[in-house]
């Protein structure tokens, strides 16, 4: 359980609900709120089933298929990841919408991937699949995403109480907290790869 936990945290933490929410707000001020909603249900669906696809073959993809160890995969991930923080701490909100644009054409891409899920999600997905199991990583994916659509939902609801200031201080937090958390994941696989070759 508590490695479920610790997991569960960790994908939270990678998945960013608060720059997720952050979107939210500024899509929901252009756009009805069913449309919105209908938005936050589809994407993260997307990003669930596409995530728990990778879970499900990223260790035999990365390993059997193209040769690269779990380790590498983190590596990567972690990088991704602490350049996007690094981009949401510098410049703020990274996505934008065309106030005539239709929500619908974007719950796959952009929305789900990259935005709600990327490369880190992915490299962390195999990661826990490869360390505690397939089922346990989609649990933890599943159990990540219901969170993400929860905090969503709320931003909806709040949408009203919250101005533009709050959105930018917390898009550059979220953007320093998202970079430190790819530094950690560089640094555990770098422990990870020179234990694995000493």
């Amino acid at each position: 359980m508590n490695e479920f936990c610790l997991q569960l945290i960790f994908l939270v933490i990678i998945i960013n609900p608060v720059s997720q929410m952050m979107l939210i707000l500024s899509i929901a001020r252009e756009h009805p709120d069913r449309d919105v909603s209908r938005l936050i249900y589809l994407g993260n669906l997307w990003a669930f089933l596409i995530t728990a696809l990778i879970a499900g073959t990223g260790s035999f993809l990365f390993k059997v298929v193209f040769r690269v160890d779990v380790a590498t995969l983190r590596l990567a991930g972690g990088l991704v990841l602490a350049g996007i923080g690094y981009t949401r701490l510098s410049r703020g909100v990274t996505f934008h919408l065309r106030r005539d644009q239709d929500l619908g054409e974007l719950k796959v891409v952009p929305f789900a991937v990259p935005l709600i899920v990327g490369p880190a999600t992915f490299a962390q997905a195999v990661t826990i699949a490869a360390h505690s199991g397939e089922l346990f990583a989609l649990g933890a994916v599943a159990a990540a995403i219901a969170l993400n659509v929860g905090l969503m939902r709320l931003t909806l609801l709040l949408q009203r109480v919250i101005n533009q200031n709050v959105v930018n201080v917390s898009i550059r937090l979220s953007g320093l907290i998202t970079m430190t958390i790819g530094l950690q994941m560089v640094y555990l696989a770098v422990v990870e790869l020179v234990r694995m070759a000493g």
